[in-house]
């Protein structure tokens, strides 16, 4: 292999000293910088196609991810987690506008952003009525009861 190599070597050597001092050994290096540079326009081209296709590859699977996510939120809405704090924010919303539907309601987002639920806190009636204050007094007061991972104990 070795004695191989170095005869091709020697044979091209040869053949290029025959070519010094003519027209043929610029036409050779000029043919060769051509090749030079197609092959590394080549390699650009080539890293380019693996950049790309990479990138999609990665980006069908973050939507995939995202699809799997959005199932399990869905499962997980189904099966109504928020049902405990619903029945103590109508009876709470019941003691200010007796008769006036209450609630909470939790939906799955499957929008494109960074909120998984969306949290819907209702009691229904005229906004002059107050309605509005009342809710956020109503959720605050069953966040600070009922609520989870707090140590607000001063009332």
């Amino acid at each position: 292999m070795d004695g191989e190599r170095r005869s091709t070597a020697a044979d091209r050597d040869t053949a290029l000293q025959s070519l010094q001092g003519k027209k043929a050994l610029d036409e050779y290096s000029a043919l060769a910088q051509q090749v030079t540079r197609f092959e590394e326009e080549r390699n650009r081209l080539l890293e380019y196609l693996n950049f790309s296709s990479n990138l999609q590859q990665k980006a069908q699977g973050i939507s995939e991810k995202r699809v799997e996510q959005d199932r399990e939120a869905a499962d997980y809405v189904a099966t109504n987690p928020l049902a405990k704090a619903d029945e103590y924010f109508v009876s709470l919303a019941q003691l200010l506008y007796p008769h006036i539907p209450a609630g909470i309601v939790i939906e799955n987002n499957i929008g494109d952003n960074q909120v998984r639920y969306n949290l819907d806190v209702q009691i229904e009636g005229d906004n002059s009525d107050g309605i509005n204050d009342a809710r956020i007094v109503v959720f605050d007061w069953l966040t600070l009861m009922h609520g989870s991972h707090h140590t607000v104990d001063f009332l």
